[in-house]
């Protein structure tokens, strides 16, 4: 007689590690279908009581060797679906006998195994009659480590893994919650967003059970899921991954940049990077062994730029005092997943102590090297203008290039050593105000912190303001203008609103939304966009008025009442203020001179794809921005159409995929390729209040607007804008609104510092505004408290 193995006696017993997993699982509420185990064959007789009522079975191997950390033995031995009662014993025979298959010894031979010691289990389970089945992968297996992946297809399993029906995949990101589907046909199956979930959470669970990443067949029976097996994924690894995330970058480059954007960005964070490893390392050897991580400090996957976060916080361990600051600088860039990995920093006790005399000396001349390379810029610019010409060559655009990079890259590494001023600055005093127990705090930090006076980032609308005012009649016939050319023309007939138009440009041509991605079009580039941006400005005049007394007013601000209820601490609150208010600042004339980098290396690319162009080598002008900088200046012309018209296909698919937070990936970042019936989730949520962090104080209600393109917004004059984050060019659109929320964003971002210059209410880090607030939806947002609260849906 025989000994079958029960969830009350598997212990007891040694059996394959397959069926040890159902065990484990059924043990732990997972429903699984009724089944038991043998060791050998049975005979029908020792079994029939275990299956009676059972319609069907299914009969598959557990050998001891199967699915282990080491080898799957994926496909080597037999599995039998819908099986009869009078079959059981026959098919239980047969998948003891696979394990004797040639296929078998084949493997085994390949893998080191020796055939011979192969011992087997078998599980009996009862069938369950599926609607639809499929496979849940903790990680995707591709090499996707945050990303859970559910492929599923009507009826039962066998038809999923064999190809016999039309499946719905669905990609998981378990840092955002959020997810897509890609349907193989029409007829594939809706995967519901409540199943979605409920699966993932099951994945979930028995990956903490196992402790490592698993994959789970399941099969769904009028609503009800069952587990009928999991194994580890032991295709996946997780010694080294790769980190993407996007914080605060996004609102530099928010949604898809195209590559020559992608390969520019690169290059420019590994020059000041490298940069900054000099000004506190002050080794140069050292420096060059670093040379990788200064080269992947941001990376890109579907078309999205994020920071390569393990060497950020490599490079940051170079700092003295790093525990420290680390925390204070996710804080201030708004990285919401907190935990840290990075590349090992060997620096001797020696080295390390230098360290600290490097950057004390540094943080010392800050303001200074900060005015330095701020005095500087206009020679840059300056050399630029001249050297740049209509009719540049190739090969002057890539001397300029370098020479331009050379003379940025040389000093612009201080601005990072500024930013981390501002940012442990304005922790200091953001905690130095806690400490008094005052009322509102945050409400105390954004009142010291705004009001910078003439802050370089808010000079750009200052001068829109003037320049909308200085002729009315001239802008209101320019306005009319449908055509470049038209305006070109027309300018002539208003000569001194010519000069102050073009002198704007000059200043300030650069700054528009999303200017830091070379494909944008810009004011520079089409000064009919300003134009029309100009009239739009003034066309309210109720609000163009009230815009013009909040941004030309340069009334003080008065410190003394902000600290009117505090007793305490006044003075070292006043050194705080004082020093993360010079931080901000330069990290804003910073920002407007990087906007006008920005601007020399945009000009010279489309002067590239002009000759590309003119020579046959590309379909059109713009078409250069879908080649990266180095094909650009070395590559073959020849092979530039080909390879444009790929990217091009590949992009379209881009955008259809949503904007992940964070991607994990096993080793290199990778793009998916173009998917079909790609349909992304939405968010939906039954709560009328949400919260984030107040960054701008002041308490509005509106009717809310959704801004998803920022190059083409609709009406945003006296409306809330919710959006997934800013840039600073969205100054021209903020000036006129009544607040603004956005999902991404601190204390120092560009949301935040526009907001409180412009005296509007702001809150930042509001998680999924832009998909639960809905346009029309009336809100009031509190920017004292950080909270929004929907006051009334729009039907």
């Amino acid at each position: 007689m025989i000994t079958v193995i029960t969830s009350e006696n598997y212990k007891d017993h040694k059996i394959g590690a397959k069926a040890q997993r159902l065990f484990i699982l059924k043990d732990n509420g997972f429903n699984v279908p009724d089944f038991f185990c043998v060791n050998e064959v049975p005979d029908y007789d020792e079994i029939s009581s275990l299956t009676e009522g059972w319609n069907t079975c299914s009969v598959r191997s557990a050998a001891f060797c199967e699915d282990s950390d080491g080898f799957s033995f994926a496909g080597q031995f037999d599995t039998f679906l819908n099986v009869s009662q009078e079959d059981i014993t026959k098919k239980i025979n047969e998948c003891f006998l696979s394990a004797k298959k040639e296929s078998v010894i084949s493997y085994c031979r390949e893998n080191g195994i020796n055939a011979d010691d192969i011992k087997m289990t078998v599980i009996v389970q009862r069938m369950v009659n599926a609607d639809c089945s499929g496979v849940i992968f903790s990680a995707n297996p591709q090499g996707i480590l945050n990303e859970t992946v559910i492929v599923a297809g009507k009826g039962t399993g066998d038809n999923v893994v064999e190809e016999k029906t039309d499946v719905t995949t669905c990609y998981y990101n378990r840092n955002d919650r959020k997810y897509f589907t890609e349907s193989c046909s029409d007829n594939a199956p809706e995967l519901e967003s409540e199943k979605a979930e409920e699966l993932v959470s099951l994945c979930e669970k028995a990956e903490k059970i196992f402790g490592k990443y698993i994959d789970i067949e399941f099969a769904v029976k009028n609503g009800e899921v069952y587990v009928l097996q999991a194994r580890p994924i032991t295709t996946v690894d997780v010694r080294s991954p790769l980190i993407l995330d996007n914080s605060n970058i996004v609102e530099s480059y928010p949604g898809i940049s195209l590559p020559l954007t992608v390969s520019f960005v690169k290059e420019a964070y590994s020059g000041v990077f490298k940069g900054l490893a000099g000004r506190v390392l002050h080794d140069p050897d050292m420096v060059e062994h670093y040379n990788e991580t200064y080269y992947n400090m941001t990376g890109a996957a579907n078309g999205r730029i994020y920071y390569k976060i393990s060497n950020w916080y490599t490079v940051l361990s170079f700092l003295p005092l790093s525990g420290k600051i680390i925390p204070v600088w996710q804080d201030m860039m708004g990285v919401a997943d907190k935990a840290i990995s990075r590349g090992k920093v060997n620096l001797t006790p020696v080295k390390r102590i230098a360290t600290y005399f490097n950057v004390i000396s540094e943080a010392f001349s800050v303001r200074k090297n900060m005015e330095k390379l701020n005095e500087s810029f206009p020679a840059t610019e300056k050399y630029f203008r001249e050297h740049f010409t209509s009719d540049i060559s190739l090969e002057e655009i890539k001397k300029l290039y370098s020479e331009i990079s050379d003379k940025v890259l040389s000093g612009w590494d201080i601005t990072l050593l500024n930013d981390l001023y501002a940012f442990v600055f304005t922790g200091l005093l953001k905690s130095e105000i806690k400490k008094t127990g005052a009322a509102d705090p945050e409400k105390k930090v954004n009142d010291f912190i705004s009001g910078i006076s003439n802050i370089e980032s808010m000079k750009p609308v200052k001068a829109m303001l003037k320049l909308a005012d200085y002729d009315r009649k001239a802008l209101e016939s320019l306005s009319a203008c449908q055509t470049e050319k038209e305006l070109k023309e027309k300018l002539e007939d208003h000569v001194p609103f010519k000069e102050k138009f073009y002198e704007y440009i000059n200043l300030y041509g650069d700054r528009s939304p999303e200017e830091l991605k070379l494909e944008t079009v810009t004011f520079r580039e089409s000064p009919l966009l300003l134009i029309k941006k100009i009239a739009d400005l003034s066309s309210d005049e109720e609000i163009f008025r009230k815009t013009k007394s909040s941004l030309l007013n340069d009334t003080q601000k008065d410190t003394d009442s902000i600290l009117s209820d505090i007793k305490s601490r006044r003075k070292m609150i006043r050194y705080f203020a004082s020093k993360a208010a010079t931080g901000i600042m330069n990290r804003e004339i910073s920002r407007l001179n990087r906007t006008r980098i920005y601007g020399m290396v945009r000009s010279m690319f489309i002067r590239a794809g002009e000759i590309f162009f003119e020579n046959g080598s590309i379909d059109a002008i713009r078409d250069v921005f879908y080649l990266t900088r180095d094909e650009i200046f070395d590559g073959n012309e020849d092979t530039f159409s080909s390879l444009i018209n790929q990217r091009k296909q590949d992009y379209t698919g881009f955008y259809d995929l949503p904007a992940f937070s964070r991607l994990v990936f096993e080793h290199n970042e990778f793009d998916r390729k173009k998917l079909s019936r790609v349909h992304a989730s939405s968010v939906s949520s039954d709560t009328n209040v949400l919260y984030g962090t107040a960054s701008s104080a002041g308490i509005a209600k509106a009717e809310a607007v959704v801004v998803r393109d920022a190059c083409n917004p609709p009406e945003t004059k006296g409306k809330i804008i919710v959006a997934k984050m800013t840039d600073p060019g969205w100054v021209f659109m903020l000036s006129n609104s009544a607040g603004i929320i956005s999902e991404k964003g601190s204390l120092l971002s560009h949301t935040a510092i526009i907001s409180r210059e412009l005296k509007i209410p702001a809150v930042v880090g509001v998680k999924d505004a832009s998909e639960i607030i809905k346009d029309g939806d009336i809100i009031e947002l509190d920017g004292n408290s950080g909270t929004v609260t929907i006051c009334r849906k729009e039907k």
